[in-house]
């Protein structure tokens, strides 16, 4: 049996809060909230869900990841931080785990069923498409991908952060050494990881939220290109328990460093 890859931040002792990345993306996010989970006493275990064994798809994936968070919480109240595409794992394996959970959303991605989702989309538009229409054609770009993230990654950096916001900007220039290091990890064992978190993704999932229990808080830019504002509308309209937290002149991953102080106190229950 594969054993999880996990990595720790913040504290060594307090509350315990479980961090899903986004996509193309891993646990090493989570250093961006380091500093704040230190201060504010949450111990942030972050997942690196590349480390899940590459045949479990779908169900059976999902399914491996509500039980590690089981696992993980032992019965206790959890809180769980999801970034980007990873907001949608971390809203799907509460739904598993019913109101012993709360959701901890920055730059959250919504269904793609929903129009409203689409509505100022940057790049990323091609990607989804591509997902829902043209697996086989994204494998290749994703395997080029993969081939770029390992020798050039700040070719990829730049090449994923076009068509952004002036403020995005500024944060991929002044966290180019950390990004090129994400990318480089996210894609160190091929793309078989990114494409599986993508596919899952781009399936109709929104059915499922009308189940999720627990309460959810969300944090989201209003220059966001990846996951633009009408994905946080959704949300919040078709989660029983929401609150949304607008993030004026702010981007995909300027928001999470933005919010990181009152994220990580929400992790206490």
């Amino acid at each position: 049996m594969t054993t999880p890859q996990v990595r720790a931040f913040g504290a060594t002792e307090g509350p315990l809060a479980l961090y899903f990345h986004g996509t193309p993306g891993g646990a090493l996010e989570a250093q961006w909230l380091h500093a704040a989970a230190q201060r504010h006493g949450i111990r942030l275990v972050a997942l690196e869900r590349a480390s899940l064994a590459q045949g479990l798809e779908g169900d059976a994936y999902l399914q491996a990841l509500a039980e590690w968070t089981a696992r993980m919480a032992d019965g206790q109240p959890v809180a769980l931080v999801g970034f980007s595409i990873g907001a949608h794992v971390a809203l799907r394996v509460a739904r598993a785990l019913g109101p012993s959970c709360q959701c901890l959303l920055v730059s959250a991605a919504a269904p793609l069923e929903w129009p409203q989702s689409w509505e100022g989309m940057g790049a990323g538009r091609h990607t989804f498409q591509l997902a829902q229409r043209h697996p086989q054609r994204l494998a290749r770009i994703a395997r080029f991908q993969g081939a770029l993230a390992r020798q050039f990654p700040g070719l990829l950096t730049s090449l994923l952060f076009q068509g952004i916001g002036a403020q995005e900007r500024r944060f991929a220039r002044q966290q180019r050494p950390h990004l090129k290091l994400l990318l480089a990890s996210a894609f160190a064992d091929g793309p078989a990881a990114y494409l599986r978190d993508l596919l899952l993704y781009c399936q109709p999932w929104a059915d499922e939220l009308a189940a999720v229990e627990g309460p959810v808080t969300l944090w989201h830019g209003e220059d966001d290109r990846w996951a633009p504002p009408g994905m946080a509308r959704g949300l919040q309209q078709h989660l029983r328990n929401s609150t949304l937290n607008w993030l004026p002149g702010l981007g995909h991953y300027g928001a999470l460093l933005h919010c990181a102080d009152d994220l990580i106190q929400a992790c206490r229950f």
